[in-house]
């Protein structure tokens, strides 16, 4: 992760959140409810449109 670009790092770290969701669902019966998936959805999308957006290459001076 120290060599990897800083989108992905920060991708992967936001797995984690829906990761927690499931073992709240599997080890506590908590309930899936929409504002779960909606949150999960707007999360997605926020890290989709950061990875795949345009750059503007940083020039030396």
């Amino acid at each position: 992760m120290q060599t990897a670009d800083v989108t992905l790092v920060v991708m992967m770290d936001f797995l984690r959140l829906p990761l927690i969701a499931l073992v709240g669902v599997y080890f506590y019966a908590e309930g899936l409810d929409w504002t779960l998936f909606l949150g999960a959805g707007c999360m997605l999308l926020g890290n989709l449109i950061n990875v795949y957006s345009p750059r503007e290459k940083m020039v030396k001076t």
